[in-house]
This record gives structure tokens, sequence and C-alpha cells, in this order.
């Protein structure tokens, strides 16, 4: 009779191993499947960052060649514009930006020139920023002095 409630006691002591065990490994399962969404959730936010600085650059890029575009009018008002290259090192950054910047008189103003500039920020690949604006920039009238 012993053996029987020992055989017993045993199944019981097995089975309640076998739902711990099941218990201990659905656990991990869901601490895993926690732990995978919040990395994929700090990889998404990352991105948008980095996208988001990207953005501002660029946009302070387009500022720059504005300016340029705008000093080099003063100089000259044939200054049709350029493809300025912006290595890294001068941004402080990993990335270089490339400026396309057009000239084009305005067609209302003989005074006045419009300057197209385009920002790429890096200028090549997928996360690749690109910023577009148009500045309407005033120059000297011919025989004045600037």
């Amino acid at each position: 009779m012993q053996q029987t409630r020992s055989y017993t006691s045993d199944t019981a002591r097995t089975r309640r191993r076998g739902t711990i065990l099941i218990l201990f490994m659905l656990s991990l399962l869901l601490l895993s499947l926690t732990v995978g969404v919040m990395i994929r959730s700090t990889v998404i936010q990352r991105s948008l960052v980095r996208s988001d600085l990207q953005r501002v650059q660029a946009d302070w890029l387009v500022h720059s060649a504005a300016a340029r575009a705008a000093s080099q009018l003063q100089v000259s008002t044939e200054y049709s514009g350029e493809q300025w290259s912006i290595p890294a090192e001068v941004l402080n950054q990993h990335d270089a930006a490339l400026a396309n910047i057009q000239v084009a008189t305005d067609p209302e103003s003989e005074t006045r020139r419009l300057v197209t500039i385009t920002v790429n920020y890096p200028p090549e690949g997928a996360h690749r920023v690109r910023s577009t604006r148009v500045v309407p920039v005033t120059v000297p009238v011919a025989g004045s002095n600037p």
C-alpha cells in the first residue's frame, strides 16, 4: 500500500515540476518578446532622431549656401551657381554634404536673382535628406558702388 502512495506522490511531484518548467519557459518567452519590442522601439527612435538631425543640418546648409550665393552675386552679377561640396571635417560630422546652387534672373526685376538651392546631406545613400529652397537675392545695379 505504501508503494502506491509513493508512486502517486512521485507522479504528482513530476507533474508539478513539469508545470513549473512550462510556466518558467512561458515567462522566459514573454520576457524575450518584451525585450525584443523594446530593442526594436529603441532602434526606430534612434533612426527618427538621426533623420531629424540630418534634416536640421540640411536646412542650415541651405542658409549657408544662400549666404554664399549672395556674397558671390555681390562680387559678380554674372555668377550662375555652382556645385558646392562640403567635406565632413568642415561640418564636424561623419557625412559630407553637397549643395547645388543655381541662379536665374527674376523675370519681375533686373536687380533681383532667384537662387535655387538643393542640399543633399549626405550626398548619397538610403538615409539622405534633401532640402530645397528658392531665395530672392538683390544684386547691385551696374555702375553703382556696393
